[in-house]
Parts: structure tokens; sequence; C-alpha cells
């Protein structure tokens, strides 16, 4: 397998895990307890805190400043505030999916 092959290959693998991860995320209220989701958002926090972001978005872009959302946002022609897409992606999400699942499991 050629080079340029290999990182295509791997640049969509884990394109492909990143969504993944994140329509997981975005649907745990559904199916996971918020006991679960709690230690998520540690283990969230714990890798922002422990590499300085997340280790997927670091692995797919090389260490460039880009972030995942913002990233695919502009190259589907949007141009969002990069200082609130990472606010939002930081703890606006992470925060409204524990309290989705609170909310939807009656608490």
């Amino acid at each position: 397998m050629n080079s340029t092959l290999r990182n295509a290959f791997a640049y969509y693998t884990i394109f492909f895990l990143h969504v993944s991860f994140i329509v997981a995320a975005f649907l745990s209220p559904l199916f996971l307890s918020w006991r679960w989701i709690l230690a998520g958002l540690a283990g969230y926090y714990s890798q922002h805190r422990i590499f300085g972001g997340c280790m997927l978005t670091k692995f797919q872009f090389k260490g460039k400043q880009d972030s995942f959302y913002g990233y695919y946002l502009n190259r589907l022609g949007l141009s969002p505030n990069q200082r609130v897409l990472t606010f939002l992606s930081k703890y606006g999400f992470p925060w409204l999916i524990f309290f989705a699942a609170l909310f939807r499991q009656g608490y």
C-alpha cells in the first residue's frame, strides 16, 4: 500500500471513529444512565487536561489548531465563530447532553 493511500485510510478511519463518538455522545441520553454520562464527561475533561485537547482531533489534523466541528463547518462553506464553537464543544454540548439525560430519566 503506498503512503498516500495509507494516509487517506488513516484519515478516514479516524474521521468515521470521530463521527461515531460524536453521534453516540449526542444519543447517549437515550440509552445510558446519567451516571455513565457523568463518567464520560470526566473522561472527556481528563483527556483535554492531559493531552491539551481531543486525542482524535490531534491525530486527525496532525497538531494543527483546527477543531473537528470548525474544520468540517468551514468545508461546508459555513464560517462559525471559533471562540463560540470552542465554548459550545467544550462546555455547552457535554453539559447539555448530561442535563438531557437527567431530564429524560426523571431527575
